[in-house]
């Protein structure tokens, strides 16, 4: 194709590819991050991944939809494989901050906080997916 204007990075060849080459390093720290299980003081990798999708990726991609116009970055193969990764880790930490697991929360408020701002990551991601099935 080589190159065919300015109006995205999907219109030049070397654009692309570099995004693609960026998103495939994205793809593989999140699955390396992934593997980080969190402490009582820290989160786990699983939600800072899906902070990632929620700030960075799902705004990126919905720019691209907005404007009809697609980009390697949020399209990569193997990152959307990655974010499916981190919606499975994540669907665990809904689970462990649900209702049956009340002996592991120190309060209910803060197990209720943990449990519904789990459920709106996994909104975002479950958006992210959805919305990059179109331009992949």
């Amino acid at each position: 194709m080589g190159y065919c204007g300015l109006e995205s990075s999907g219109a030049s060849d070397t654009a692309s590819g570099f995004l693609w080459t960026v998103s495939d390093a994205v793809a593989k720290q999140i699955i390396k991050e992934l593997k980080d299980k969190g402490n009582e003081f820290n989160t786990s990798g699983a939600v800072n991944c899906a902070f990632f999708v929620s700030e960075i990726l799902l705004p990126s991609l919905m720019s691209c939809y907005e404007n009809d116009h697609g980009s390697s970055f949020v399209i990569n193969e193997n990152l959307i494989n990655a974010i499916k990764s981190v919606k499975k880790e994540l669907q665990k930490e809904i689970k462990s901050s649900d209702s049956k697991h009340k002996d592991y929360w120190d309060d209910e408020a803060n197990r209720i906080e943990h449990h519904n701002r789990f459920k709106e990551l996994m909104a975002d991601i479950d958006e992210y997916l959805d919305h990059a099935k179109n331009f992949y």
